[in-house]
């Protein structure tokens, strides 16, 4: 499957045709429908993931303003702070659905919207990686906070390849089968694969893909000026409490863990203010 999925995302570099590019879309919007559950509660929100991703798919057709066409990929991506539209649909999900919706079938976009590329997004990018860190703090459900985790990391991807395109040839396909392999405990044990490893990989913790996408794109955000940074250097913070947040959840030992969470709050403040 993931052979696939690079299979075709390259393809859509090496062939420059809105139609090719629509007919894909279609292929990897069908086999995102074939894995969610079906049953009388979930026909609505069904139909209405194949209404967005077909609709959106129909606008870029008609657009050629490659503006209007970033935001038509940012919407059918369910890239931040665009990923409202995905939460009807992925509570009802199975969690191989869930993680296909979340990692594999992002991999198209990502190497489109490298096209597309245009600097007045950059800051609209950055704060939207601050928006599901956010909401992860006022949410109670352990899959919309994994969902939202994600999101945000969904971001800093973006972000790394907008600054270094040649980056997607090596990060890209790691991304995959890292992201992959990590929603696999998932599909296979449902919450009981929550394990301390995946949250900390979901936190950033040094050792992990996501560590080092961050620690890549904040070493080029440094040639960009001071606000740049420091809403980086935020999302880093609230990544991280909203991994503790996550643990609480799961966890019965929450004695235990707000004293971390306290603990690492006010330590990343500190490093923040120096």
């Amino acid at each position: 499957m993931i052979l696939i999925v690079l299979f075709f995302s390259w393809f859509l570099l090496i062939i420059n045709n809105f139609i090719i590019w629509w007919c894909i879309f279609i292929i990897f919007t069908m086999v995102g429908l074939l894995k969610l559950k079906l049953n009388s509660s979930s026909i609505n929100s069904i139909f209405y993931y194949f209404l967005i991703q077909e609709m959106l798919g129909l606008l870029f057709m008609m657009n050629f303003s490659s503006f209007f066409q970033l935001f038509i990929f940012f919407m059918k991506g369910g890239f931040a702070p665009f990923h409202f539209w995905m939460v009807k649909v992925l509570h009802i999900s199975s969690w191989f659905s869930f993680s296909w919706m979340l990692t594999i079938q992002k991999m198209p976009y990502y190497f489109i919207v490298m096209m597309f590329w245009n600097w007045s997004w950059f800051l609209w990018v950055l704060m939207g990686s601050l928006v599901p860190l956010l909401q992860s703090l006022l949410v109670k459900s352990v899959w919309y906070q994994i969902f939202l985790l994600l999101t945000s990391s969904g971001n800093n991807m973006l972000m790394l390849i907008w600054f270094e395109p040649l980056m997607c040839v090596y990060t890209l396909p790691f991304y995959l089968i890292f992201m992959n392999y990590m929603m696999n405990g998932l599909s296979n044990q449902g919450l009981i694969g929550i394990t301390y490893e995946f949250i900390f990989l979901l936190m950033s913790f040094p050792g992990g893909l996501p560590f080092y996408i961050k620690l890549f794109s904040l070493s080029l955000l440094f040639n960009m000026g001071g606000l740049i940074v420091v809403l980086f250097l935020l999302s880093l913070v609230l990544n991280l409490i909203s991994g503790f947040n996550l643990v609480m959840y799961v966890h019965s030992f929450c004695l235990l863990y707000n004293k971390l969470f306290i603990i690492f709050f006010f330590f990343f403040l500190v490093l923040l203010l120096l």
